[in-house]
């Protein structure tokens, strides 16, 4: 009899949880539905699954061609729906971006979450805002431009390293994967000043396990954040490898924190003109460091992702565009201006000429817009807004992403078409192009390297065109990819030939 109880008494319970869970299944379900019509100020966007939306695409590798088409097809506010009645507004309405991005709208905590794994509450996730502006101010003195200029230094040491393997493979006549030397060039530069590391990543190549560690990490992550479940139960083998590589990567930061400051401590001598030990070695009255070793590495990882893979990819674009037959009279124009500022000069780019790279500018500034790395900006409004004859209702999630934009017929007259005088009138890496033209972002959250980066492209594309003539091989064809950022999926292999 004590048995049959026993059983009894499993069997209701299992019963019971079974219930419980079927109930919360249908009440959240509901929940979903009810929310998906409050939401029915409906906007226009492409038809998705109920159980998955438009998942799919966006998890695509040609996920910038769906929002490009769907930007095209239904307009500068359409929606789309990553699952579960799940509604993400893209925002491609120059007036309204502007509006959001100055106002500082918090960045959407679902989507950002997905981020933390790696950059935790470093400056690009940080979701409090009160927080975000305090770390803001206490990072912007080591980015600023005095600063930026004492990095050039190491810029030219990392150059020489990558000529002499192009020296050498123009003299054997080999071909050179560009996109891979851009990649190697910025994490060693990166590496150096932002990571306090000498990663040797020209000399090891695709053995450098900082390259290997990324390579991992980036496009993972991408995939957590648009579904961050895939995040938080991570079944899948390449989420487990990314979350193992994370902790690898924020390990050797901490290691390179600490060797830092007991240097310091030691009062043994320090590069104190690298941002690495601007920031890790910064006090304030009281004699206490300004940022704890988590705050440190946080901004670290960040600084070292956000600064390599889009500059790598920005340079990789800009030299696809030059070695188009279409755009040779572009090159020629370049040429004819790093020619006559530097001459016949062998010698590295001496900083105080970067700026005068007027025409290069330009060209740079048109490879952002066609080709702009970053995707741009996930807000959720706090309250109901009203712009011009555009109404978004309290907790939206909004998608602010320049590449539709920055293809937008409405906006650009050939918008397909790489022509630097869309940018003849600007000025010093800086546009009045608002809501239209945001490469960096806009508004308060802008890149906080955006003078690293532009200055790491003019030295690099500079170096580069006045030294020598790249060819592609024949027939190719870059096909671009929806990774971490924009990156090219075939490389851009090039033969080379020394012009000096």
């Amino acid at each position: 009899m004590k048995r049959f109880n026993t059983e009894l008494f499993a069997d209701a319970f299992s019963s019971c949880i079974f219930s419980a869970l079927l109930t919360g299944i249908v009440l959240f379900l509901m929940y979903k539905i009810f929310q998906y019509s409050k939401q029915k100020i409906h906007f226009p966007g492409p038809k998705g699954t109920w159980y998955n939306g438009n998942l799919t695409e966006l998890l695509a590798d040609n996920a910038h061609e769906y929002w490009l088409k769907w930007n095209r097809e239904h307009g500068q506010i359409f929606e789309v729906y990553t699952s579960f009645f799940t509604r993400l507004i893209f925002v491609g309405n120059p007036e309204v971006i502007k509006f959001i991005c100055s106002k500082n709208y918090p960045k959407d905590e679902k989507v950002y979450t997905g981020f933390k794994y790696l950059s935790g509450d470093g400056l690009f996730a940080q979701l409090n805002q009160e927080l975000w502006k305090k770390q803001r101010r206490a990072l912007a003195p080591a980015f600023s431009h005095a600063n930026v200029r004492h990095q050039h230094y190491i810029m030219q040491k990392y150059m020489s390293v990558l000529i002499e393997k192009l020296d050498l493979c123009a003299e054997n006549k080999q071909i050179v994967d560009i996109s891979i030397e851009m990649t190697l060039i910025t994490i060693d530069f990166l590496g150096e000043i932002a990571f306090g590391e000498t990663f040797n990543a020209l000399k090891l190549g695709k053995t450098c396990q900082i390259m290997q560690l990324l390579y991992s990490i980036l496009p993972e992550l991408i995939k957590c954040a648009v579904f961050p479940l895939r995040g938080q139960l991570p079944v899948l083998s390449e989420t487990r490898k990314m979350h193992q590589d994370i902790k690898t990567l924020r390990r050797l930061c901490q290691e390179s924190i600490r060797k830092t400051r007991n240097v310091q401590d030691s009062d043994m001598s320090l590069n104190e003109n690298r941002i690495f030990e601007i920031l890790a070695t910064r006090k304030n009255s009281d004699g206490e460091y300004i940022f704890n070793e988590k705050e440190l590495i946080d901004n670290y990882v960040t600084f070292l992702v956000a600064g390599g893979d889009p500059t790598a990819s920005a340079i990789t674009f800009a030299l696809y565009e030059l070695c188009r037959s279409e755009n040779q009279q572009i090159l020629k124009k370049a040429r004819e201006e790093v020619d006559e500022l530097l001459g016949g000069e062998l010698d590295l780019i001496d900083e105080s000429k970067l700026t005068k790279f007027k025409y290069l500018d330009m060209i740079i500034k048109e490879t952002l817009r066609m080709h702009g790395p970053g995707f741009g900006t996930i807000r959720k409004l706090d309250e109901n807004i009203t712009i011009g004859n555009v109404t978004l209702p309290k907790n939206t999630s909004l998608y602010i992403w320049n590449y539709p934009v920055h293809r937008d017929p409405r906006l650009w007259s050939e918008p397909d078409v790489f022509n630097p005088d869309n940018f003849k009138y600007e000025k010093d890496g800086e546009t009045n192009m608002g809501g239209s033209y945001f490469p960096f972002s806009h508004g308060p959250r802008k890149c906080l390297g955006l003078s690293l980066a532009m200055a790491e492209m003019r030295f690099v594309l500079a170096t580069l065109i006045h030294r020598y003539n790249f060819t592609l091989v024949d027939n190719f064809k870059m096909i671009q990819k929806s990774s971490f950022t924009l990156c090219s999926s075939n490389g851009l292999p090039v033969y080379l030939s020394k012009r000096l």
